[in-house]
């Protein structure tokens, strides 16, 4: 049995495609998955899948359930629990701002993107907020904040023309605790 963790985008956010984790939890279990927790309420489970092993089949497949169960087309983002311990072991901002947590953030690609369009954004037009791309993960440093600043999920999504999103590097430990 394999561990996974889903993180969904744009759930709960200013009054919009509210979806209560109980609700979400009574999904997955309703799914067959096992050993289902989620954490805080922006989208973030932790399950086990007894048959199904590819991140790609458990993204489509649970896209699927949220909008037939829910009546949302939900963005789902998956990684299995080798991938997540390996995020939160190479963040390369962790060791030049380890005191800054509260600024480093991982934006997680559904794909990796085309090597053509990766120049279409360049890092230096954002300083000084930094990133560093690596495979499916854009690893984050922000000077301020997130919200400030116009180095976004969004952004990555428009340019790279993948699905993404983001999560801070707080609840990126966290859920690697829970694992």
């Amino acid at each position: 049995m394999q561990t996974y963790i889903a993180l969904l985008r744009g759930i709960n956010v200013s009054g919009k495609r509210i979806l209560l984790m109980a609700d979400l939890r009574a999904m997955l279990y309703k799914m067959h998955f096992q050993n289902v927790k989620t954490y805080i309420q922006s989208g973030n489970v932790v399950f086990s899948s007894p048959n199904i092993s590819s991140e790609k089949e458990l993204e489509i497949l649970l896209e699927e359930a949220i909008f037939k169960t829910f009546g949302y087309e939900v963005p789902v983002i998956v990684r299995d629990v080798e991938n997540w311990h390996k995020i939160a072991r190479t963040n390369p901002f962790l060791s030049t701002n380890p005191a800054e947590i509260d600024r480093l953030y991982v934006i997680f690609l559904a794909n990796e993107p085309s090597s053509d369009l990766i120049h279409k954004i360049n890092p230096e037009s954002f300083f000084p907020d930094k990133f560093e791309l690596n495979g499916k993960e854009v690893y984050t440093f922000y000077d301020s904040k997130y919200s400030n600043s116009k180095l976004t999920h969004a952004l990555f999504e428009s340019k790279w023309k993948v699905k993404a999103t983001a999560r801070n590097w707080k609840t990126v430990q966290k859920l690697a605790e829970m694992l």
